[in-house]
C-alpha cells in the first residue's frame, strides 16, 4: 500500500510538473480517478490484515508501544562523554521518567547501580533534585514488611550510609511518626570495640542534643558479662565539659541526672587521669534552694557508705560550696545504725579533715557537733601508739581558745 501511494503520488506529481497527459491514451482526470479508486481498494484489503506485533527479541525498538524481548536481555553501551549519558529518558509531565518494576511476579530488583571499576571513585545511585523534593527517598507500603525502607551495605571501609549537607540542614534526620524508634545504631560482631555512635562536631555546638517530653537518651548495653566498657563513652579534647545536662523547665523536680545500677557495680564512677590535675573529681553547683549533690544508701543492711571518694592527686576528693546552707551535711536515718555518718581516711602525710573559715568577720566555729544520743559530739583517738601527736587539736590566732569544750549540765565537764 505505500508503494502504492507512492507510486500514484509520483505520478500526479509528474503530470503537474510537465503538464502533459499521462500515457496510455487517456485524459489526466481519468488517470487520477484511477488512482483513487486503487488507493480506495488497498485500503479496503487492508482491513483485513492482522495488527502490528509487538517488538519481540531481534526486532527494533518501537516508541509508543510495549517491547517485549522474552528472556533475552537488552544491552545498550556507548562511550560518550556527555553528561546525559547513555540513555536519556525525560518525563515533562507528572509521571515517571524511568520506572523498574518486577511485574508483580518477579524476584529481581528492579533497578540496581553497578560500579564495576575498582579505581572508579563514582557513586553507582546518585539522585539530584533542583527542586524542593528529596534527592532519594525508599517507601515501603507493605505494612508486614520488615525490612528497611533504605538499606546501605559496604564490605570496604567506608560508611554504610553517608549523610552531608553544606547548608543549615541536618546531614542525616530520622523521623519515626508511628510508634517505633527513629533512630537504631546496633553492633551486632561481639568482638567488635567500636561504638555504636560515633559523633564528632569540629563546631561550637554539643557533639549531641537530645530532646524528648519522656527520656532524652536511653543507653542500654546488652554484650557479654565480660564486657568491661561504657555504655555511653563522651571524651572531649577542648576546654569544655564533656557532658553537660542541664533541666530547662524551671518548675521540675527532676533530676538532671539520675543514674541507677541494677548490678553490683558503683552508680557512678568518676575518675580525674591527671596526677597535676588540682580539680576536685566531682563538681556540683546549685542556684536554686536545694542540695547539689544528694547521695542515699536505701539498703539498710549495707555496710557500705553513701558516698566513698578517693584521689590521688594534690586535690580534695570532695569539694563542696554553698550560700546560706551547709556545704555538706551526712545523715544516718537509722536510729539501729552505729556507723558514723561521716567518714574521712587519709593515707598520705595530710590530716583526714581540714575545716577552714575564711570569712574574716565570721565568728562561727569551723567545726561543730551536736549528738541527740548518748554517745560524744566529738571524738578523737590515735591507734597509733607511737603518735605523739594530741588526739583533738586546736589552733587559734584570734583571742578565743583552741578548743572550746562547755556542759550544760550539773553534772557535766567543759
Amino acid at each position: 500500500m505505500h508503494e502504492e501511494r507512492m507510486d500514484v503520488a509520483g505520478a500526479e506529481r509528474t503530470a503537474n510538473n510537465s503538464g502533459d497527459e499521462p500515457q496510455g491514451g487517456g485524459s489526466r482526470r481519468a488517470f487520477l480517478l484511477g488512482g483513487a479508486a486503487g488507493l480506495l481498494a488497498a485500503a479496503v484489503s487492508g482491513l483485513d490484515a492482522p495488527a502490528p506485533a509487538e517488538a519481540a527479541a531481534g526486532s527494533n525498538f518501537v516508541l509508543g508501544q510495549s517491547n517485549d524481548s522474552g528472556a533475552s536481555a537488552s544491552v545498550l553501551t556507548s562511550s560518550t562523554p556527555s553528561t546525559l549519558g547513555t540513555l536519556a529518558v525525560e518525563n515533562s509531565s507528572s509521571g515517571y521518567a524511568v520506572l523498574g518494576s518486577d511485574a508483580g511476579t518477579g524476584t529481581g530488583v528492579p533497578v540496581i547501580g553497578v560500579v564495576d571499576n575498582p579505581s572508579n571513585g563514582s557513586l553507582a545511585v546518585w539522585g539530584k533534585n533542583l527542586g524542593t523534593g528529596g534527592g532519594v527517598q525508599g517507601l515501603i507500603e507493605n505494612t508486614s514488611n520488615p525490612s528497611a525502607g533504605v538499606s546501605g551495605y559496604t564490605n570496604g571501609t567506608g560508611d554504610g550510609v553517608h549523610g552531608e549537607t553544606s547548608g543549615p540542614g541536618t546531614g542525616v534526620s530520622a523521623w519515626n511518626t508511628g510508634s517505633g524508634t527513629a533512630l537504631i545504631a546496633s553492633i551486632q560482631n561481639g568482638l567488635n570495640d567500636h561504638p555504636a555512635i560515633d559523633a564528632y562536631t569540629a563546631g561550637t555546638g554539643p557533639t549531641i542534643r537530645a530532646t524528648n517530653a519522656g527520656t532524652a537518651i536511653d543507653a542500654q548495653s546488652v554484650g557479654l558479662p565480660s564486657h568491661t566498657d561504657p555504655t555511653i563513652r563522651v571524651a572531649n579534647s577542648n576546654g569544655g565539659p564533656g557532658v553537660e545536662i542541664s533541666m530547662g523547665a524551671p518548675g521540675s523536680s527532676a533530676p538532671a541526672i539520675a543514674v541507677i545500677a541494677n548490678g553490683t557495680g558503683a552508680v557512678l564512677d568518676a575518675n580525674v587521669m591527671n596526677a597535676s590535675s588540682p580539680a576536685p573529681v566531682i563538681s556540683a553547683k546549685t542556684a536554686g534552694p536545694g542540695i547539689g549533690v544528694f547521695i542515699q544508701a536505701r539498703n539498710l543492711t549495707s555496710t557500705e557508705p553513701a558516698l566513698l571518694a578517693q584521689s590521688s592527686g594534690p586535690g580534695p576528693a570532695v569539694a563542696a560550696s554553698a550560700g546560706a546552707g551547709s556545704a555538706i551535711e551526712a545523715t544516718v536515718g537509722a536510729a539501729s545504725n552505729s556507723a558514723p555518718a561521716f567518714i574521712a581516711l587519709a593515707g598520705g602525710v595530710g590530716p583526714a579533715v581540714s575545716a577552714t573559715i575564711t570569712n574574716s568577720s565570721s565568728d562561727a566555729p569551723a567545726v561543730t557537733a551536736q549528738t541527740k544520743g548518748g554517745g560524744a559530739a566529738v571524738a578523737g583517738e590515735i591507734t597509733n601508739s607511737a603518735n605523739t601527736s594530741n588526739a583533738v587539736a586546736g589552733t587559734t590566732s584570734g583571742p578565743g581558745s583552741g578548743v572550746y569544750g562547755e556542759s550544760t549540765a550539773s553534772a557535766g565537764r567543759g
